[in-house]
């Protein structure tokens, strides 16, 4: 990396591509990749929690 990359989530610089996770084509630093992401049990993805709605019956998938 070239050039400082920041975590989409919280912002923070990463200043080594081994501090990058990609997720939803979305850049994120291993503390938001540990605590804003799940692995959907329906599809097997990791998905953020921002684009995934929990219901009272379940979860709702983006499309």
């Amino acid at each position: 990396m070239s050039e400082l990359t920041h975590c989409s989530i919280c912002g923070c610089t990463l200043e080594d591509e081994t501090e990058c996770y990609e997720v939803e084509n979305e850049i994120l630093c291993q503390d938001c990749y540990d605590n804003e992401t799940v692995i959907c049990d329906h599809c097997g993805d990791r998905l953020t929690y921002s684009s995934i709605t929990i219901t009272i019956g379940g979860v709702q998938f983006p499309e």
